[in-house]
C-alpha cells in the first residue's frame, strides 16, 4: 500500500474503507441488522393513520397539491393530534413515495425495508442535499473548525468530501438500516397551514420530529432511527477525521449539534413551501 499523505482526500477514503474492512465484526453486525430488517419489513402495513378525536378529515389532494392543500384541523389536543390527523393518500399501489418530505394531506406513505434503503440513497442526490454539505463545509472552512483539515484550497475540498460522506452515511443509517430495523417511517410529514395550525404550533411540531416519528403501522414512537443514525455517522466520522478531532467529547458534542441542525432542517421543510407560495402569489398578475 502506498504511503498515505495527510492532505490527500483519496488517501483518507482509502483509510476509511481499509479501517471498515479490517473490522469484520462491524460488517457482520450491519449485515445481520440489514438482513433482519429485510426479512421482517418486506411488506409494510398498508393501514393508514386513524382520525384523531375532534378532527375534520382533509380533502383528498390533487396531483399538484402543495401548500394550498386543505389540511385537517385539530380543535383540541395539541400537536400530536394534529400530526395524527392525516387522511389516506392517493399514491397508487406499487408506487411508493420515495421523497423525504410528504406534502400536507397526502396521508401515511408506508415503505418496505428495500424502499427505505432506496429512499436513503435517492435523497442524497438532490440540490438541497448538496447545498447542505456545501454550506457545512464552507462554514467549517471559514472558522477553521472541526474537521481541522487546514485553511487552504485543498482543505476545503477535504471538508466538502467529509461532509458529503458523513451526511450520506447518516442517511443510510437513519432512513435505511435503522428505519427498517425499528419499523419506523423515514418521511417528514408537513403539517402545513390551516385551522389550528398556527406558526408556533407548526414550529414546535417540526422541531420535535427529530425526537418523535411515525411507525410503519401509523403509530407514534421515539425516533430511534434518527438518533441512532446520527450517533453511528458521528462515530464513523472518527475513521476519516484528523486525529485531533477524534476525541469522545468532540464526537458527543457533534452528535447534539447535529440534532439541532436536523431540527432546523425540518423547520425549513415545514415553512419553505409557504415562502415559495407567497413569492409566487405576489408576482402573479392581478385582473
Amino acid at each position: 500500500m502506498r504511503r498515505l499523505v495527510n492532505n490527500d482526500p483519496l488517501d483518507k477514503l482509502i483509510v476509511l474503507f481499509v479501517s471498515i474492512w479490517s473490522k469484520p465484526y462491524l460488517l457482520g453486525l450491519a449485515a445481520s441488522l440489514a438482513a433482519s430488517a429485510l426479512v421482517q419489513g418486506q411488506s409494510a402495513p398498508q393501514s393508514f393513520l386513524p382520525d384523531a378525536p375532534d378532527v375534520a378529515q382533509s380533502v383528498q389532494p390533487s396531483a399538484t397539491a402543495g401548500v394550498n392543500a386543505v389540511t385537517p384541523a385539530a380543535s383540541e389536543g395539541g400537536i400530536e393530534k394534529a400530526a395524527a390527523a392525516v387522511g389516506p393518500g392517493e399514491v397508487a399501489p406499487g408506487k411508493p413515495y420515495l421523497h423525504r418530505t410528504v406534502p400536507p394531506g397526502m396521508g401515511l406513505q408506508p415503505l418496505t425495508a428495500g424502499q427505505k434503503f432506496e429512499l436513503s440513497f435517492r435523497s442524497r442526490f438532490s440540490l438541497g442535499a448538496f447545498s447542505g454539505a456545501l454550506f457545512g463545509a464552507g462554514w467549517s472552512h471559514l472558522n477553521n473548525s472541526r474537521p481541522h483539515y487546514g485553511t487552504d484550497r485543498g482543505a476545503f475540498g477535504e471538508r466538502l468530501g467529509a461532509a458529503e460522506l458523513k451526511q450520506t452515511s447518516e442517511s443510510f443509517f437513519s432512513s435505511g438500516l435503522y428505519a427498517s430495523a425499528f419499523h419506523e417511517d423515514p418521511h417528514y410529514y408537513v403539517m402545513g397551514p390551516g385551522p389550528g395550525h398556527g406558526v408556533a404550533h407548526r414550529a414546535i411540531y417540526a422541531a420535535t420530529r427529530v425526537l418523535v416519528t411515525r411507525t410503519d403501522n401509523g403509530g407514534t414512537s421515539v425516533n430511534f432511527a434518527k438518533l441512532t443514525g446520527l450517533a453511528s455517522s458521528n462515530a464513523l466520522a472518527n475513521v476519516y477525521y484528523p486525529a485531533e478531532d477524534q476525541a469522545v467529547s468532540k464526537t458527543i458534542t457533534s452528535f447534539f449539534t447535529n440534532i439541532g441542525t436536523s431540527a432546523l432542517s425540518l423547520e425549513l421543510n415545514e415553512f419553505l413551501p409557504d415562502v415559495v407560495h407567497a413569492v409566487r402569489h405576489r408576482h402573479q398578475p392581478t385582473d
